[in-house]
């Protein structure tokens, strides 16, 4: 059987979500990421 994960980039977002609430978006979950880590994202073009 298969185990699966989550990376360490997955648990701060889902860990950002959480501290921001459920009405929160990408916008602000990047900038709690940016303020928290240091670690910037950023966005693939489309």
């Amino acid at each position: 059987m298969t185990r699966h994960t989550l990376g360490a980039l997955e648990q701060q977002v889902l860990l950002a979500m959480m501290r921001l609430g459920s009405d929160t978006y990408a916008v602000p979950i990047v900038v709690e990421l940016r303020e928290r880590t240091g670690r910037g994202l950023s966005r693939p073009f489309t």
